[in-house]
């Protein structure tokens, strides 16, 4: 599933372009993965930038794929938004620069849960107050 975000990040005049990476494991008889970047055109449509069928999920495989879409997007400054994985974590900052590049909070948030739910939260309730409180924190801003 794409992440979901914004069409442009704004902020004191700036506007950038926002790129949800992502990619789908592939099962069945060929396997490998399905890299894919999308974009939001003006009317908030995701709209696809690029993607490529991989055999796995690796540095080598991520940096070539963010290399093609770097010839995609030139050299106008973009704002990456993935999920958690060392091998993004690794190609993202070789081809766009690391301070441009941020987590999906619907993966942050799942990961969140995952950890909630494997230590010692006191029932169904704390760990649905925490996850609210997550939410307030992270749509504060959005919510004023």
């Amino acid at each position: 599933m794409p992440c979901h975000c914004p069409a442009k990040a704004q902020g004191k005049g700036l506007r950038r372009p926002i790129i949800a990476i992502d990619l789908a494991h592939m099962s069945g008889s060929y396997g490998g993965a399905l890299f894919s970047a999308i974009a939001y055109d003006a009317n908030d449509s995701m709209f696809p930038l690029t993607f490529g069928v991989m055999s796995s999920e690796n540095y080598e495989d991520w940096l070539w794929f963010l290399e093609k879409l770097k010839i995609v997007v030139g050299n106008k400054e973009v704002i990456t938004i993935s999920y958690r994985h060392l091998a993004l974590f690794c190609s993202v900052p070789d081809v766009f620069g690391i301070e441009n590049h941020a987590y999906c909070y619907h993966h942050l948030k799942e990961i969140f849960s995952s950890f909630l739910s494997k230590h010692n939260t006191q029932g169904n309730k704390d760990k649905e107050n925490a996850l609210q409180f997550l939410d307030s924190i992270a749509y504060g801003r959005v919510r004023t």
